[in-house]
């Protein structure tokens, strides 16, 4: 590509991110075999295409949008589909048509507040709704009921943090969250209990804030920071590593974000379930 500097910058990053989803595969593009399709917003005009990267967003050192993750193509050219990317253009390259699974719709949602009191409150609500969530079940002839293995036991803390509690961040989060939520008693001595607490206020004031947790109809738990409302389609795009909530508009989709589901982290599973024929894959025109 040569250096245009009459292009408009949306068309620059348009051409851009069609020439990653079409060579990906091919030419590797050095360390990068996949990306991350998924932008939240940013300084683009709201005309733009939803599934644009804008890369004026990109930064070495924190991980903003648009991601690109450095992973190695698991599945031999020579075989059969299991579940890659497969990507095309219409409208003048301004709607993607782009191949996955639709794993379910939003059935409620609410946004994180930035009030401790309101947040906290917030926090037990969704303690409900997720094991309310877990107990779910559909019926056996319900085509959707293969995905139903993929949920997993998990308590609300672990959802909120998105990790488990090996590390020690992660440690020191969980035992201020049961202090402030009184699942435990205080300890005495040494400031321990302030430690953890001023651990999790942070959390609490700096990360959970603007999330949008939400439960789906078959009973998946998940957060993101895109405006996501009930109805919404949660689909696993084939090359994503994290589900992307879409939002239909008639017969396309507008791409609202990446989530973070409980279970459903795993790009290899959409390939064996696909390629088990539990699923039909679909392709998503997002425009």
């Amino acid at each position: 590509m040569k250096p245009d500097y009459q292009k408009p910058i949306e068309l620059v990053f348009l051409e851009v991110t069609r020439y990653l989803l079409e060579h990906e595969d091919k030419d590797k593009l050095g360390p990068y075999s996949s990306f991350s399709v998924s932008t939240e917003g940013g300084g683009l005009p709201r005309t733009a295409p939803s599934w644009l990267l804008d890369f004026s967003r990109q930064s070495t050192s924190i991980s903003h949008d648009p991601i690109m993750f450095a992973i190695t193509n698991r599945y031999d050219s020579n075989e059969v589909d299991y579940g890659q990317r497969s990507v095309s253009f219409q409208s003048q390259n301004r709607v993607l048509a782009i191949t996955g699974l639709v794993l379910d719709t939003i059935e409620a949602v609410f946004e994180l507040k930035s009030d401790e009191t309101l947040l906290l409150d917030q926090i037990a609500e969704s303690e409900i709704l997720t094991q309310q969530a877990l107990n779910k079940e559909i019926p056996l002839n319900d085509p959707r009921c293969c995905f139903m293995r993929l949920k997993r036991s998990t308590d609300i803390f672990q959802v909120f943090s998105c990790q488990n509690d090996k590390n020690t961040l992660a440690s020191s989060l969980r035992q201020g969250f049961e202090l402030l939520t009184s699942r435990v008693e205080r300890p005495s001595g040494e400031g321990t209990a302030s430690r953890h607490e001023t651990s999790l206020h942070w959390f609490m004031d700096s990360v959970l804030p603007g999330i949008f947790f939400f439960v789906t109809n078959m009973g998946f738990v998940g957060l993101t920071r895109a405006s996501v409302r009930k109805d919404d389609t949660v689909s696993l795009l084939f090359g994503e590593q994290v589900p992307i909530v879409l939002r239909s508009q008639g017969s396309f989709y507008n791409m609202l974000g990446k989530a973070n589901v409980s279970g459903v982290m795993n790009d290899e599973m959409t390939g064996d379930m696909y390629r088990s024929g539990l699923v039909e894959k679909t392709t998503f025109l997002i425009r």
